[in-house]
């Protein structure tokens, strides 16, 4: 550990260090994470494996967190809905429990099931519309253009004294959102009327989605022109992979993507095994001068890139809490004991704290604070303007 702490403090002295860590990590590790990168060492570089999705997904949510109203529903909320909307996602690789709900919500409860892709249809046979987009996923003007058509179309429906006008600039933009999504007229229109005509539609926004937050806000946009309100929040369900999602939005979780800017002299990686990691962090890590790697698992290629290599707890060696992005707190509980010199990451890192000469002291972050809570009723959300995304 002398060597690992003399490589850490010289490289950050030259602000040349980062830490990345896994977002299936227990709410009591990712403070210690915390605690002693960000807090301690003052480091700027700490994020996590899903970093970018993350962002997206936090970014994207910013502006209607900012209203006081929560900008998405629990994923249970799927089976109470009557359209639910599959946009740009495949439930059955990113999220299989949201995956089943749409299917029971689907076959068994009736509900109308729409696919909006540039890609496949991960529900074929059970689809009552497919519209598939010329484009990527990321056009945040034309679910923009979808949430104003919506609206339109409820103006010319209630302003029967204007109805020939309203129904004119219905018209109108249904062709401008027709023709910036490639798609026929009639198909867009059958979305629109479905849309309109639900009573609880929902929409599940795949990991494509949170490449740019402003898509993301689109997507909310959509849904509140469309009605999509639940008791806990906006209709909206977004696919975080993290089981442990608003516990890594509130500690490790960086404010910017810095992964790959710039070569690093030094790397510490924490990896619980489950999940193989991506190409852009593996090309990120194998620049870098010196790599430290804590891992359960003999994970391939990896360990290949560590120069020293640490063991850690699997999961069911391990105890801790767990904060899904709807602030429920679950609990993780032993299983297995572990043997031999595994040691924990409080142990580690306080070892590495003391040959640093660093005090770690409370952490600042609280992992499950609840920052999504509603205060006002969903129903009193106010679309927002793409500009006021940041990015």
């Amino acid at each position: 550990m002398s060597k690992v702490a003399a490589e850490f403090a010289r490289a950050t002295k030259k602000k040349s260090a980062g830490a990345l860590v896994s977002s299936l990590c227990t709410d009591e590790e990712l403070a210690i994470f915390s605690k002693f990168f960000r807090d301690a060492m003052e480091m700027d570089c700490l994020d996590t494996f899903d970093g970018d999705v993350l962002r997206g997904f936090r970014d994207g949510l910013e502006p209607f967190r900012k209203q006081g109203v929560r900008p998405f529903t629990a994923a249970h909320n799927i089976l109470e809905s009557d359209c639910i909307v599959n946009l740009c996602a495949n439930p059955d690789e990113e999220a299989p429990v949201v995956a089943s709900y749409m299917r029971v919500g689907t076959l068994k409860n009736e509900a109308s099931l729409v696919n909006i892709c540039s890609k496949g249809n991960p529900f074929k046979g059970i689809t009552d519309i497919d519209l598939r987009l010329k484009q990527s996923c990321g056009d945040a003007e034309l679910l923009f253009a979808l949430a104003k058509t919506i609206i339109s179309l409820k103006l010319a429906e209630d302003d029967i004294g204007k109805g020939t006008e309203a129904l004119n600039a219905y018209r109108d933009s249904l062709g401008q959102a027709a023709e910036a999504a490639g798609v026929v007229g009639e198909d867009l229109e059958k979305l629109v009327l479905c849309l309109t005509g639900s009573k609880k539609p929902v929409f599940v926004l795949g990991r494509a989605v949170s490449q740019n937050p402003k898509v993301v806000t689109a997507a909310i946009n959509l849904a509140i022109a469309s009605g999509a309100f639940f008791e806990d929040g906006i209709g909206v369900v977004p696919l975080v992979s993290s089981g442990n999602s608003l516990g890594t939005i509130n500690t490790v979780l960086a404010d910017k993507a810095w992964l790959g800017k710039e070569d690093l002299d030094f790397f510490y990686v924490f990896s619980t095994g489950l999940i193989p990691e991506d190409e852009e962090s593996l090309a990120a890590i194998s620049r870098t001068r010196f790599v430290v790697v804590q891992s359960p698992y003999m994970a391939h290629p990896l360990v290949n890139m560590a120069d020293v290599l640490l063991p850690a707890p699997a999961w069911y060696e391990r105890s801790g809490h767990f904060c899904t992005i709807e602030g429920e707190r679950r609990r993780l509980n032993v299983i297995v004991p572990p043997k031999g010199e595994v040691r924990s990451l409080a142990s580690v890192l306080g070892e590495l704290a003391q040959n640093l000469d660093v005090t770690l002291g409370k952490p600042e972050a609280a992992p499950c604070e609840q920052i999504y809570e509603s205060q006002i009723d969903p129903k009193k959300a106010k679309m927002v303007e793409l500009e006021e995304v940041s990015r």
